[in-house]
């Protein structure tokens, strides 16, 4: 069995500081949503029902991830612009395993939508409280 060319992109368009403040607001459901979606959250999850621990070690890594969609000193990333909207870049061949270091915190933004321009902010009652 061959290697397969694997990409992942997010859309990059809102501020870095919006992106912040709606990855500490995300509710409990969006965030194990996004985990679960990009196959994360057995990582995260001991129970089926994550503690407010493992939300906040959740949050922690979503921002890690945002340092690395929005910074322009990678070699494993490509900032580019398409219809006047930027998008973040990465992938490559794969055997298996995730091309990149930076291929999975791509991905988790993605599935987050928290850097997209257009995205509707949380509600206070819905706001996870960190600890």
């Amino acid at each position: 069995m061959g290697a397969d060319m694997t990409v992942a992109f997010c859309e990059i368009t809102a501020p870095i500081e919006i992106a912040r403040k709606r990855i500490k607001r995300m509710k409990k459901s969006d965030l194990e949503g996004v985990f679960e979606s990009s196959n994360l959250l057995d990582d995260f999850t001991e129970d089926e029902e994550a503690t407010p621990f493992e939300l906040y070690a959740m949050r922690e890594r979503l921002l890690a991830a945002l340092e690395v969609a929005y910074s322009d000193q990678r070699r494993d990333t490509q900032h580019l612009y398409f219809m006047g909207r930027k998008f973040c870049f990465t992938g490559g061949m794969s055997w298996g395993d995730y091309p990149t270091e930076a291929f999975i915190d791509i991905d988790l933004i993605a599935e987050s939508k928290v850097t997209d321009k257009k995205r509707p902010a949380p509600k206070v009652h819905d706001v996870v409280p960190t600890l």
